[in-house]
């Protein structure tokens, strides 16, 4: 029986600290292009010695796709994450979820977690930096993520083969 998981982990805010420096006319723009995010590393590295399958799958524009994608690159975290995919909207990243496979989702957007979620009921959603959420499982930082992901019996994901290529960067 297979008990490797797919998990999608997005970036600004969950393996990235938000910075609140840089805001645009629609608020704060998030600019640091480093995994940050306390015990990250560690989650990462202790997920993937489990051999669960890690993907970032992170929304943004063009430019920030290109310059996270170097960051992530040439940090110690290119060998922690199966690939990375940069989404053009928000709700694309159900359809990624479901063509990877994905048994979670790490993200701390309700909306994009809900869309998710209503489309696939069986994913396992985690609302990250957050303690309470009706709907979604809730982590205030990484080692609540490694104990949801621990405490859940392995399930069939469910799959798309769409083709994801048009919503991608």
């Amino acid at each position: 029986m297979n008990t490797k998981f797919n998990i999608g982990i997005d970036f600004g805010g969950v393996l990235s600290i938000h910075d609140d420096k840089n805001t645009n006319m629609f608020g704060l723009e998030h600019r640091n292009t480093a995994i940050n995010m306390p015990f990250a590393h560690d989650a990462l590295s202790t997920l993937k010695k489990l051999g669960h399958n890690l993907y970032l799958i992170s929304f943004c524009g063009k430019n920030r796709a290109i310059e996270t994608r170097k960051s992530i690159e040439d940090s110690e975290y290119s060998n922690l994450l199966n690939s990375l995919y940069f989404v053009k909207g928000k709700p694309y990243k159900d359809k990624l979820c479901q063509y990877l496979g994905c048994h979670f989702v790490i993200d701390d957007s309700v909306d994009v977690l809900d869309n998710i979620k209503v489309h696939n009921d069986k994913i396992v959603t985690i609302l990250f930096d957050a303690d309470n959420h009706s709907v979604h499982k809730c982590a205030k930082d990484w080692y609540e993520v490694l104990r949801i992901i621990n405490e859940t019996e392995y399930f069939e994901p469910v799959t798309s083969t769409l083709n994801i290529s048009k919503y991608l960067y």
